[in-house]
């Protein structure tokens, strides 16, 4: 058993996050890592497309990031890999959060953006180490928020480029780790459309239990006392870009 696990480790290495993903094979998830689960989704409207999707608890209305194409990692002998399909790389982006919180790397400062679409975190030396990455913003992610610029709230099809996409994963990812993992405040989505969501969980949170920093099954527990409203904003925070988000001086030069 522990041989099958350490080469599924290896064979799911990404490129944006060797390093970290190792250590899962051998050892449990715990704390707030688990509640990043990927998921498989379908497309919205017209265009028939499965996604994959990371989600909270599995909850296909609480989907955080969607990923519409697939993407490629770095293997131990150093080749680059294609992943059989978003939902593939949904699962190692998912396995790079839990990991993240599991390894003490979860603070807010902590996530950054790399060379304008790939985000890390942690503090290496180097940005460009690939131990540290966590997704890369790819063009069809891209072409997938601007398939939902249809939806209430959304930014302009012509506004959504790689760039905005990239800047408000790294929002969505700093606030989701601030607020899951170490039960704090979230302060970079909140001002943007369906973002507020993330200070309703926190205050369900403190009034529940008190305080934040709370277990998994907790916060599945808060997520289940949203309402209808809170529940849509939960789900698009990770299907649109807001449009009070694009051109916001406040997140560039992230």
């Amino acid at each position: 058993m522990q041989t099958k696990l350490t080469y599924l480790a290896t064979l799911l290495v990404m490129v944006s996050f060797a390093g970290l993903w190792s250590g899962l094979a051998t050892s449990g998830e715990h704390g707030a890592g688990r509640l990043f689960e990927a998921i498989e989704l379908t497309d919205d409207g017209a265009h028939a497309h499965v996604h994959g999707g990371i989600a909270l608890r599995g909850d296909r209305n609480a989907v955080l990031v969607y990923f519409r194409v697939k993407g490629s990692y770095q293997n131990a002998a150093g080749q680059t890999v294609s992943d059989q399909g978003p939902v593939e790389r949904a699962k190692r982006v998912a396995r790079a959060l839990r990991q993240a919180t599991k390894a003490g790397h979860a603070s807010c400062s902590e996530v950054k953006l790399y060379n304008g679409r790939q985000i890390y975190i942690g503090n290496p030396v180097n940005p460009s180490d690939h131990s540290h990455h966590v997704v890369k913003v790819l063009n069809g992610d891209v072409t997938g928020y601007r398939n939902r610029a249809n939806l209430t709230g959304s930014a302009p099809k012509n506004a959504i480029t790689a760039d905005v996409v990239a800047r408000w994963w790294l929002a969505n990812i700093k606030d989701q780790l601030c607020l899951f993992a170490d039960g704090k405040l979230p302060t970079e989505t909140v001002g943007h459309g369906p973002g507020k969501v993330y200070l309703d969980l926190h205050s369900k949170a403190q009034k529940k239990y008190g305080t934040a920093k709370i277990d998994p099954d907790q916060w599945k527990a808060v997520i289940g006392e949203l309402s209808d409203a809170q529940r849509k904003d939960l789900r698009n925070v990770g299907r649109l870009i807001p449009k009070n988000f694009v051109g916001t001086q406040a997140h560039r030069g992230h």
